[in-house]
């Protein structure tokens, strides 16, 4: 499950069908994601309690109908912001709780045919975190000496979505809420997120009205999660949110942005000209060492003498001496 305060607007998010289903579309490659429809799937209660997961839940789970209807299986969605090396047993526990559940609501009649199947559950991973995830993708290989069992071992594998890995345009090509949303929360230094917030807020123009309000709302949480940005921006931001105007909202967030692109110009301003500064007073006091040296080498002291007292290598001095010699 996703730690960072962006967990419940992704929830929030996906949880619309029709922003689920574009997600599932423009980035899980597989043949049932061409049959999908929107209307077709039914958001599921996820709060399953069990024994060694006590209290979590799943985060989201739709049950989906393709083929006229004739095929049933569920989709399973966990939103991670930091990697879970646990997370082949806990996605196991969720869908046998899941399986469990639609066995014991199946009428004990219908179970007991032989042509009766459990429906297929597919489970995916979507991670927004800043690292590599790093985690088995199959449930075999979290077992110890798996290979040794093939195929008699329980085994799936899981789709994983990190954010972070596809271009820019690939969000940008399909600008819907849930691409423009994905776009502004990929990691980055503070200049990039910046220039991608633009892009995200330009491409916004040709949502619904309630889908930039929800996108302004984003922006706004990654401005102040990633960007660090001052109280007086974040209210401006927020006052603009009051007024529920689309239009207004997009103008405030761009004159936010456009304050926080100036400011960190001036900040790499003003810190070039301090380097600089600092730099020209290391140039002027190795200078004045090195005329120093080269003083005590003209009244006859030794040359590792001079060197000592200026800090300045010994090689250094006999070089600048030799060259002076030459003059």
């Amino acid at each position: 499950m996703a730690t960072n305060t962006d967990d419940k607007g992704y929830r929030r998010m996906l949880s619309d069908r029709r922003n689920f289903c574009d997600f599932v579309k423009h980035h899980i490659i597989a043949p049932w994601t061409e049959q999908l429809d929107a209307e077709s799937l039914e958001l599921v209660n996820t709060r399953f309690v069990t024994k060694d997961f006590k209290g979590r839940e799943a985060d989201i789970i739709y049950r989906a109908r393709i083929g006229n209807g004739d095929v049933v299986f569920y989709v399973h969605l966990e939103l991670q912001s930091e990697p879970d090396f646990t997370m082949p047993f806990r996605l196991l526990v969720y869908m046998t709780e899941l399986l469990r559940r639609v066995f014991a609501e199946t009428e004990d009649k219908a179970r007991r045919r032989k042509e009766f199947r459990l429906p297929a559950v597919v489970p995916i991973v979507l991670y927004n975190g800043s690292g590599k995830w790093g985690c088995v993708r199959s449930f075999k290989e979290y077992l110890a000496h798996h290979e040794l069992f093939v195929p008699n071992v329980l085994d799936f594998e899981y789709i994983l979505f990190d954010i972070n890995a596809p271009k820019d345009a690939v969000f940008l090509d399909a600008p819907t809420l849930v691409n423009l949303a994905m776009l502004a929360d990929r990691k980055g230094e503070p200049e990039r997120v910046l220039r991608r917030l633009r892009k995200a807020l330009k491409a916004s123009r040709r949502l619904t009205r309630d889908e930039q309000l929800q996108l302004g709302a984003w922006v706004s949480d990654v401005i102040s999660r990633k960007i660090k940005a001052d109280r007086g921006t974040i209210e401006q931001i927020q006052d603009a949110f009051e007024r529920k105007e689309a239009a207004h909202m997009t103008y405030a967030l761009e004159k936010a942005i456009d304050e926080l692109e100036r400011r960190g110009t001036r900040k790499g301003r003003r810190e070039g000209r301090l380097e600089g500064e600092r730099k020209g007073r290391l140039e002027g006091r190795l200078e004045g060492r090195l005329e120093a040296a080269m003083a005590m080498l003209d009244e006859g002291f030794p040359l590792e003498t001079a060197s000592k007292c200026s800090g300045i290598p010994a090689d250094e001095l006999a070089q600048h001496a030799a060259g002076r010699q030459r003059i």
